[in-house]
């Protein structure tokens, strides 16, 4: 107040959102919808950036400021703003990640070791809460390993565990039932071995499309895939009364968790991965937990986000991450007698999706059907909404889709997502989906 400007700050990574609309006026806020609220402005979809979010939904949120509502920009990760009393604005970056690898121990057992106490520890500091805390498990390697550290420091007892909840051992678990996409076997596995307290949320067709425009309100901006499990799996653990959850997103981006890092050259790990967690897939990932989470109150804490692990895990070398036909090799290592050794020498991946193929076949057709027949679809200047129409609808009434055509039906919900959005914060009516 002394200097009178107006300081704003983005955390390291960009978990946490930040907006702000400039020009005669300034306005900020950590949702797009709050400036709906604003009498001088009319929402618009900013179409400069549409051709951006159809070639690649995970990469814009990272690589530009542009956000999908005409006129309303995000900080970027990293950054703080400053606006003095004459309206300048200026942005400078206070992070860089380069900046802060720290020495690594040659050995490789050392790195391990090094690796499994920044890990525990991120966990340790993470599961202080004074309300019930849980945690969402899939029964992949990220999960199962944030699940588990949290029982093998429960069983420790050691005092600076003395704010953790009795009712800490609370896992929430999507399941899909006759789906390809289902890891349920898995996330038992978890529960069995540390003693946990399972929720499950069954997936149902009907009830999972009829939340779809309930996701996209939440994320406010584009989404590759649909995001109803997400969604859902946060509301089963408010409807449980846990506001807090330790999740293990950061994983993959850090320590090549998916398949096509094995084949990259090795010397290209590294550079490709900072690429991937600073500006393509990470900030995207974030977007959509935070905002899903946040939908129904949830705090989710990341360990794996923990900066001293982040820096740690760049600053090791590429055969740390991908080795003995494994890939994440530093993080089973380090979970070794923590973790079931099934999840931990686990090698398939699945990923946390939505069924699309089945939904294309059949479960999602009215709502296709509603999409595809707006006006926002068969005249939209990004695409041949009627030629498309016809194609989409007639294979999915004769039921054709099959797995190879995951990648296009991720494509093709982009553009329902684009229209939804249009309906949900430009017009703001969408009776025609109803």
């Amino acid at each position: 107040s002394l200097e009178k400007k107006l300081f704003l700050a983005r955390d390291r990574f960009g978990i946490k959102p930040l907006y702000y609309l400039a020009g005669n006026r300034f306005a900020f806020a950590s949702e797009l919808k709050a400036f709906l609220a604003l009498d001088h402005f009319s929402p618009a979809l900013n179409e400069q950036i549409v051709p951006m979010i159809i070639k690649n939904t995970q990469a814009y949120e990272g690589i530009t400021d542009q956000t999908i509502m005409q006129g309303i920009r995000h900080l970027p990760a990293g950054h703080f703003m400053t606006i003095n009393s004459q309206g300048k604005a200026g942005i400078k970056k206070w992070w860089e990640t380069a900046n802060h690898i720290p020495q690594i121990p040659v050995k490789y057992e050392e790195q391990v070791e090094q690796f499994r106490e920044l890990f525990l520890d991120a966990v340790r500091i993470r599961m202080r809460s004074d309300v019930s805390v849980g945690t969402c498990l899939s029964g992949g390697i990220d999960s199962s390993a944030v699940a588990s550290s949290m029982a093998r420091l429960h069983q420790e007892k050691t005092n600076d565990l003395n704010r953790c909840p009795e009712d800490w051992q609370q896992t929430f678990i999507a399941t899909f039932p006759d789906s390809k996409i289902d890891e349920r076997i898995y996330a038992d596995e978890v529960v069995r071995h540390i003693g946990a307290t399972p929720h499950y949320w069954i997936f149902n067709d009907k009830e999972a499309i009829n939340h779809i425009v309930d996701s996209v309100w939440a994320i406010e901006e584009i989404c590759g895939t649909s995001a109803v499990p997400v969604w859902c799996n946060y509301r089963e653990m408010r409807r449980n009364r846990v506001v807090v959850s330790l999740d293990g997103h950061g994983g993959d981006e850090l320590l090549c968790g998916y398949t096509w890092y094995l084949d990259w050259p090795m010397e290209q790990i590294n550079q490709n991965l900072y690429r991937d967690f600073h500006f393509t897939l990470m900030p995207s990932i974030l977007r959509n937990y935070d905002r899903c989470s946040m939908a129904h109150g949830i705090e989710v804490r990341m360990p794996i986000m923990d900066w001293r692990l982040v820096t740690f895990a760049f600053g090791l070398p590429a055969v740390s991450k991908i080795g003995g036909g494994y890939t994440k090799r530093v993080l089973r290592d380090s979970m070794t007698e923590i973790m079931p050794e099934k999840i931990r020498l686990r090698q398939s991946k699945i990923g946390f999706n939505s069924p699309m193929i089945e939904w294309f076949n059949g479960g999602m057709l009215s709502l296709i059907r509603k999409v595809m027949n707006h006006k926002l679809w068969l005249e939209s200047p990004f695409w041949n909404g009627p030629q498309l129409r016809d194609q989409v609808i007639a294979k999915s009434e004769a039921r054709a889709w099959t797995y190879d055509d995951w990648a296009t039906t991720l494509h093709i919900w982009t553009l329902m997502n684009i229209v939804i959005w249009q309906l949900l914060f430009v017009e703001q009516d969408i009776s025609s989906l109803m």
